[in-house]
């Protein structure tokens, strides 16, 4: 997490710098090269740019493709004007990303899950579809739901890039209370139902996102301990 804060922090000074580079004029000569480039365009691609780098240290070989697929998208116009193509659209955007889902598919069949975060991912049950108990989950610009049997939870690492995951829990009778979910969440949504009797202890590294707890405190029940980072996303945490 240091070192996610290391990057996070150099990526703000950057876009700073950009800022200023853009609002005294000096990028226009860089602008007659690569094409005309939005502010907003130029903080998307470098944020992806950094997500790109993240999942490169992960190995997560899926969620680069899809990274570099919507980089692509941010600066195709850019890269039409320094090819000298008569139209901006270079590829069809729902193509590309059709296509990207097809290569991804391919890689997943090539490469099955590996170790990761220490822990080897078994499986998940998501939405309408019957699976394992999971030890890590990843959803990668997709929706789906995450249960947890808490018979059999201590300690679970769920990751959200680009995507909404929605996290439930089952056979509550059976928690051994103090169990930990750790959470990473980039640029996505994720929303945690907490059994309203537990205590819902959050430490996590919010870095320009927004958590929102809704449970309440209470003294004699369960405790489930949230772990994590919040990377430009939404986290919330809810009672049922």
């Amino acid at each position: 997490m240091k070192i996610k804060r290391i990057v996070i922090g150099v990526l703000m000074i950057a876009l700073a710098v950009l800022g200023l580079l853009e609002v005294s004029g000096i990028l226009e000569p860089l602008q007659s090269t690569v094409g005309e480039m939005s502010f907003v365009n130029v903080i998307a691609a470098v944020i992806l740019l950094a997500l790109i780098i993240d999942s490169l240290v992960k190995l997560n070989i899926c969620s680069v493709v899809f990274l570099l697929a919507c980089l692509f998208m941010v600066v195709e116009r850019n890269i039409a004007y320094m090819c000298g193509l008569e139209s901006e659209n270079i590829i069809n955007n729902w193509a590309l990303l059709v296509f990207t889902a097809i290569i991804c598919i391919g890689l997943k069949l090539i490469f099955p899950n590996r170790k990761r975060h220490g822990a080897f991912a078994i499986g998940h049950r998501g939405s309408g579809n019957v699976g394992f108990a999971s030890i890590s989950g990843e959803n990668t610009l997709g929706s789906y739901t995450e249960y947890i049997d808490c018979a059999l939870f201590t300690k679970k690492h769920i990751e959200n890039t680009l995507g909404q995951t929605i996290i439930r829990f089952e056979n509550i009778s059976e928690y051994q209370t103090g169990g930990t979910l750790s959470l990473e969440n980039n640029l996505g949504h994720m929303i945690i139902h907490v059994p309203s009797e537990w205590n819902c202890s959050v430490s996590m590294e919010n870095n320009l996102g927004s958590i929102n707890n809704k449970c309440s405190r209470n003294a004699t029940g369960d405790t489930l301990y949230l772990k994590g980072e919040n990377n430009l996303g939404a986290i919330d945490i809810l009672p049922v």
